[in-house]
């Protein structure tokens, strides 16, 4: 249990010592089963449970009259918008300079890992009174 693959066999404990499936060399947490990569993040309490070096950060927002969150943020594949009541909206995405780069209509999710990295802006606006939010996102690579 020293941490290194003496016997160059992936399959014995000493290259899993928490038995959660992921090696060693892949898990952050070799100590503690429920963190590993295929882990679900828990937003905003500190731990990185699926090692992907950094703890998901959601933000809350009111519009018309539903509740609005938006997750992670940071992010690398996806922004996730999850609404809490009936809203009609459109989501679009700019970058710094004004440029819109991608809009859409209702979705639950935008993928921007073809994006470079870098700050965008994410607005939601409600197609029946015309009110928006505004939500800074940062895109790492």
């Amino acid at each position: 249990y020293n941490g290194i693959d003496d016997d160059c066999d992936e399959a014995t404990l000493d290259d899993d010592l928490d038995q959660d499936g992921f090696p060693l060399a892949m898990d952050c947490d070799d100590n503690n089963p429920n963190i590993n990569p295929d882990a679900e993040e828990i937003p905003n309490n500190g731990i990185d449970e699926d090692c992907d070096g950094m703890d998901l950060i959601s933000s809350v927002h009111q519009l018309a009259d539903s509740t609005i969150k938006i997750f992670p943020n940071p992010t690398v594949h996806a922004i996730n918008i999850e609404v809490n009541g009936q809203l009609n909206y459109s989501t679009s995405l700019y970058n710094l300079e004004g440029e819109l780069i991608h809009t859409e209509l209702n979705t639950e999710q935008m993928l921007v890992n073809d994006l470079p990295g870098g700050i965008y802006l994410l607005e939601l606006r409600d197609l029946n009174s015309g009110q928006k939010i505004v939500e800074r996102i940062m895109v790492e690579k």
